[in-house]
């Protein structure tokens, strides 16, 4: 038995290594691994590290053609998936939505952003940090970042700042809609004193509890087509002016 023990942990330890390998490979393999070593070394959580999808998305956008007083809309998948200059009938509508972004992505790609020019901005942001768990201080901090750039950079631009949507919590448990609610006052509160126009979009979206209309979703948190369309209709007040 004595001779046997040695092999017996050789053997599990192969066979934890072999768990191991393959767990880093079904997360990604090497770019796992650099974005973890990467977190490490900057001390930096690696929640606040952008997805591919999120780069792949930037390379793609910095391709389009530039359009002179664009109407940008900014966020992430919420945003993406609208089809906004056809419900709202302008081809200088440019949609910068990506999914899964969050207040951390929006003001890493600012810079992009900036180089538009655009004419007015409306942003929505801050649902998956919420999922997240980013703390309100951390979401808080890079609206203000975001939007003093943008007035540093864009003083000619109109920004519009619309509140974070709330979710059905029967279908979509994971967003917090006290955190939603929160961070909607504080957000509010933002863009008064960045004197930005604040477009609060629960009165047309919500129901009577706060929570997302069952019948604006399929999933809890992204929007079908009726509630894009109830999203729109509240834009064409501000990108008609």
């Amino acid at each position: 038995m004595k001779g046997r023990s040695p092999r017996i942990l050789v053997g599990l330890a192969i066979v934890v290594l072999l768990v191991e390998i393959a767990y880093v490979f079904k997360k990604g393999g090497i770019d796992f691994l650099t974005r973890k070593l990467t977190a490490l070394v900057t001390s930096a959580p690696a929640k606040h590290e952008p997805s591919r999808y999120y780069y792949r998305k930037i390379e793609q956008y910095d391709r389009l053609p530039a359009i002179e007083n664009a109407v940008v809309l900014v966020g992430d998948s919420l945003t993406e998936e609208g089809r906004f200059a056809e419900l709202l009938g302008s081809e200088k509508i440019l949609n910068r939505g990506i999914s899964g972004d969050t207040t951390f992505g929006v003001h890493k790609r600012l810079d992009a952003l900036i180089r538009l020019k655009p004419y007015k901005i409306f942003l929505m942001i801050g649902s998956n940090d919420i999922e997240m768990k980013f703390s309100d201080a951390e979401i808080i901090a890079n609206y203000t970042s975001i939007l003093e750039k943008l007035r540093q950079e864009l003083p000619q631009t109109t920004v519009y700042v619309q509140s974070i949507l709330p979710g059905s919590p029967d279908l979509a448990p994971q967003l917090d809609n006290r955190a939603v609610m929160r961070l909607n006052l504080q957000i509010r509160n933002l863009a008064e004193r960045f004197s930005c126009t604040y477009i609060d979009l629960l009165p047309h979206l919500a129901d009577a509890s706060g929570n997302l209309e069952k019948s604006f979703t399929a999933d809890g948190i992204h929007l079908t087509g009726e509630g894009y369309r109830k999203w729109s209709d509240q834009l064409s007040q501000y990108i008609d002016k």
